[in-house]
């Protein structure tokens, strides 16, 4: 392959935002883009990753009342699927924290869940 081939084969993977809305995507179901967890990442860097993410057909931009909201499209489902299967094996081979569950309060109790899609 040719250094621009290359370039071209490795150009997602140097684009964690999108990576990342693409997982968080699929962990928490669409939700508006202000609302993602932005971990560290600017709030113009998550915007500017999900419009690059549905540019690639990854992700479909809708709004949602007065918020843009985003939603895995199938190929974005695929790919995030796989980062997801990428994210067991660095849990197990404890490189990356495992998924925490939400505490949540019902009434006066404390209930531990998974946040659901939404």
């Amino acid at each position: 392959m040719h250094g621009n081939n290359m370039a071209r084969r490795y150009w997602l993977l140097a684009r964690p935002g999108i990576l990342r809305i693409l997982v968080i995507l699929y962990e928490h179901g669409p939700m508006p883009i202000h609302r993602i967890p932005r971990y560290g990442i600017g709030v113009g860097t998550t915007y500017r990753s999900a419009r690059e993410a549905a540019m690639l057909g990854l992700i479909n931009l809708f709004y949602c009342g007065n918020s843009k909201c985003a939603k895995l499209t199938e190929q974005g489902l695929r790919v995030a699927e796989k980062i997801e299967e990428l994210l067991k094996v660095l849990e197990e081979l404890n490189l990356v924290e495992p998924l925490q569950p939400v505490l949540k309060t019902e009434g006066s109790k404390e209930v531990e869940s998974f946040e659901e899609p939404v």
